[in-house]
């Protein structure tokens, strides 16, 4: 993790203010800076989140993020199927023990 990123961790934890200016006057590298930092601090925070080799890796972290796409919408398409014909909706922990989500 760059030393950036750690440092915009700490300021969103603890509620700080990321440069010494306030957010009105951030430059263009400023607003990108915080935009990508939040970015990947969303990525860690998730619960399934990669590995550290994968977040470091544009390549890897583009195929985790089309598969977790890939993952929401089927869990979508199941949730809609499953309410417009009045099924039982299964919970994700009984879906994932019945192999539903195998392909992923």
């Amino acid at each position: 993790m760059a030393n950036w990123q750690y440092r915009y961790n700490i300021c969103k934890d603890s509620n700080l203010p990321l440069f010494s200016n306030p957010v009105s006057e951030w430059s263009g590298w400023q607003v990108w800076l915080a935009h990508w930092c939040e970015w990947y601090y969303q990525i860690l925070k998730s619960e399934d989140h990669p590995a550290n080799y994968v977040i470091e890796d544009d390549f890897l972290l583009d195929q985790w993020l089309m598969n977790r796409k890939k993952k929401y919408d089927h869990e979508k398409r199941v949730r809609e199927s499953n309410s417009s014909s009045g099924r039982n909706v299964f919970s994700k922990r009984e879906e994932f023990k019945t192999g539903e989500y195998s392909q992923f």
